[in-house]
């Protein structure tokens, strides 16, 4: 957990509301032009777009095994 935590930093807003993501946390997440924000519990994520998709792909190709977390999670 440290590890995570320890690359978080303060994302200013600009005056069109837009969240300022610094530079180092842009190249860890990959992220080059597009995103996507991931509501996760009490938190939210940003994500490269292709990365993202990436991650849907994965969790959807096994319709069985995404049932069974569904089912687990009480969705």
């Amino acid at each position: 957990m440290r590890f995570f935590y320890s690359g978080a930093s303060e994302c200013p807003i600009d005056r069109l509301g837009r969240i300022l993501i610094p530079q180092s946390l842009r190249n860890y997440a990959a992220i080059k032009k597009n995103v996507v924000i991931v509501g996760m519990n009490k938190k939210i994520e940003i994500w490269a777009d292709e990365a993202w998709a990436e991650i849907v792909r994965e969790a959807t190709s096994d319709r069985e095994k995404m049932m069974d977390i569904a089912s687990d999670l009480g969705l």
